[in-house]
């Protein structure tokens, strides 16, 4: 006899609806996904989702945090914990484009999404984090790792969302960039100090 819903333990319950949404996600996109959809894949009614998700934003920023955690957890069981970052961003980079159409989507609905906007948040930080890893040794003490970092932020979103067609390698374009980044950053600092507000005291 298959067993009542209400007797498989709640983390079973969240974990199947998020892989539900996720296949639905994935194939459809976002907006022509609904929660009746993924309520359907289940044989459940829409509000057992509203339970768990109160909004489809709600459970589609839990799919993507499903799929940025699961990446990373491939890349680490590929690589081993020890390995360099930038092998793993270039790993982690790659293995996200096939997840690009749910990061355009997650790009849509940040300005009306709270939930939506966390995981964003979050998924930029580490992201940011593993750059500057890279390029920090290869700066000079006085450099400004906020604007490499902004930098770098921008460009992780043009490359996890672009949808033209790339000729070079993926590893070579991550490559250029990081040390693009390493070449510009003392003209940046330069052109910051250039810029910020005098702090001799005026005379009266």
């Amino acid at each position: 006899m298959p067993a009542n819903r209400r007797t498989i333990p709640r983390p079973e319950r969240v974990d199947a609806i998020v892989n539900a949404a996720r296949l639905r996600f994935e194939t459809q996109g976002y907006k022509d996904t609904s929660l009746g959809d993924i309520a359907k894949d289940l044989k459940i009614k829409p509000g057992a989702i509203h339970w768990y998700y109160p909004t489809k934003d709600d459970l589609f920023a839990a799919v993507t945090r499903r799929i940025i955690e699961d990446t990373r957890a491939a890349v680490t069981s590929e690589l081993g914990d020890d390995a360099p970052p930038m092998e793993v961003l270039v790993r982690f980079l790659s293995a996200s484009e096939a997840s690009r159409g749910l990061h355009i989507d997650a790009h849509d609905r940040l300005n009306e999404s709270a939930a939506v906007a966390e995981v964003h948040d979050e998924f930029h930080r580490w992201l940011d984090g593993l750059l500057l890893s890279i390029v920090r040794p290869r700066l000079g003490p006085d450099q400004d790792l906020e604007l490499i970092a902004e930098v770098a932020h921008i460009m992780f979103e043009g490359l996890l969302a672009s949808t033209m067609e790339r000729d070079r390698p993926f590893e070579e374009l991550v490559q250029f960039l990081v040390d693009m980044l390493v070449a510009t950053a003392p003209q940046a600092a330069l052109a910051a100090r250039r810029t910020a507000p005098s702090t001799r005291k005026r005379a009266d």
